[in-house]
């Protein structure tokens, strides 16, 4: 969370430690954040085997709040769990029917008379019976395809880091210089071969213009301090990157 609100308001992110009883979760997760806004990798989340409760509850707050927040007005439905549950079960019989799949699902819900909602009833019985498994901890191959779907994951090495300039000047690591073409200082970026500034693609494309004409590889943002790579097409964290993020570090937060 701490990495995706880095993002926000050109990075200024402040950091409340608020009172608790556990010093080790308090002590390790004050360290992760920081960590964070230093420029180190985000670490990845294993995955969670959600409860029947968690369910419930995210269902009742989808409930509540979809009536303020129009992105929460979405047709699809969170699985009821017993529903799931008792599904499976029935699953493993031989001669399990689509028919008593379709009747497990209807005493879930008050009797309906009409044929297109047991229709409807009986195309999710028959979705969730092509649910795919979740794949267990112990395998290990598996686990990193579903972490990598969940989050950003550097490169820890970059064949592009030859081409970054080792004398960067503190003078043109200024997180207020403007686009090079266009002056906007909304969301910027800087070139690391030859230090010009540019807008994001998100404004003007001015830095990909620029890489384009020059083939420059690697550019640092001034929002969130991450290094991109146009030609591997992903962030790169590296100790060659650090002396020109301590200098962008400071010339944003002083």
């Amino acid at each position: 969370m701490t990495k995706m609100l880095c993002s926000l308001a050109n990075g200024k992110v402040i950091l409340g430690l608020e009172g608790g009883y556990n010093l080790l979760s308090i002590s390790e997760s004050m360290a992760s954040c920081v960590s964070i806004l230093l420029g180190d990798r985000c670490p990845s989340i294993p995955p969670i085997n959600a409860k029947p409760k968690a369910y419930e509850s995210i269902r009742n707050v989808i409930k509540t709040h979809k009536k303020y927040w129009s992105c929460l007005k979405f047709d699809e439905k969170l699985p009821n769990c017993e529903f799931v549950k008792k599904f499976k079960s029935e699953r493993k019989q031989k001669n399990n029917s689509a028919t008593e799949n379709s009747y497990t699902l209807r005493s879930r819900n008050k009797p309906k008379e009409n044929e297109i909602v047991e229709q409807e009833q009986l195309k999710i019985s028959e979705a969730i019976s092509n649910i795919p498994e979740v794949p267990s901890e112990s395998s290990e191959a598996n686990d990193f395809d579903l972490l990598s779907a969940f989050s950003v994951i550097p490169l820890t090495f970059c064949p592009h880091l030859s081409e970054l300039n080792s004398n960067p000047d503190p003078r043109l690591i200024d997180v207020n210089r403007p686009c090079f073409k266009c002056n906007s200082i909304k969301e910027n970026w800087i070139c690391l071969s030859c230090f010009e500034c540019g807008c994001s693609r998100f404004v003007s494309e001015h830095m990909l213009e620029h890489h384009d004409s020059t083939q420059h590889p690697m550019v640092l943002s001034f929002s969130d301090l991450s290094v991109w790579c146009y030609i591997c097409e992903s962030y790169v964290h590296n100790d060659m990157l650090t002396q020109v993020k301590q200098m962008a570090y400071k010339s944003k937060f002083g």
